[in-house]
């Protein structure tokens, strides 16, 4: 197999509507240049939902980067410097059954409720037009998280799939603003 070259940019954006897959990133091979002053120069860089980004470089062979969306971004760059073998890396849909598309009538009200089982699901509320989306309570695992890594939920009443930081709302702890939105809005419930 041929080294990748120097000074190399390339990427890569997966999506998947309407929401109902995860993400599982398989290193079938996967050698680039190791750190250098702890940092890695030759990389893969995944970014997923909610801004949580997974940086690979060195040997990673064998490893996993696993997803509750299938909404990502991948990049690979590389320095002026030394190269290496590269990379071989399988991307698989993984069917959720947590993950969910909902669309209330008008007027109507409801409960979104997961088993202590279930982690990482995604719901998209589709309101009616004109209408808003409201969230009037919130489970108390979720209100007493410490860190807000563990049980949180994260929204996005703009509907973007990627869920940034600047336009998303993450609630948990001491945060329990309640959220309004038109239109659409995306609730991830899990870990970041």
């Amino acid at each position: 197999m041929a080294e990748y070259p120097n000074d190399f940019t390339c990427g890569l954006r997966g999506s998947a509507s309407p929401g109902v897959y995860g993400l599982l990133l398989k290193m079938n091979t996967f050698e680039t240049q190791g750190k250098k002053n702890r940092r890695c120069v030759d990389k893969v860089q995944v970014t997923m939902v909610g801004g949580k980004t997974r940086t690979l470089c060195g040997n990673k062979t064998g490893s996993k980067v696993a997803s509750p969306s299938f909404n990502f971004e991948l990049s690979f760059t590389t320095d002026e410097a030394i190269t290496a073998q590269g990379y071989n890396i399988s991307v698989e849909f993984i069917p959720r059954k947590c993950n969910k598309v909902l669309t209330p009538a008008l007027g109507e009200t409801g409960t979104i409720a997961t088993s202590k089982y279930q982690r990482l699901c995604e719901y998209r509320i589709v309101a009616p037009a004109g209408s808003q989306v409201r969230i009037d309570e919130i489970t108390p695992s979720i209100l007493d998280s410490d860190n807000c890594k563990k049980d949180h939920l994260l929204i996005n009443g703009n509907s973007e799939v990627m869920y940034p930081r600047e336009t998303s709302t993450v609630i948990c702890g001491s945060n329990q603003d309640c959220y309004c939105s038109t239109d659409t809005v995306r609730v991830f419930d899990g870990e970041i």
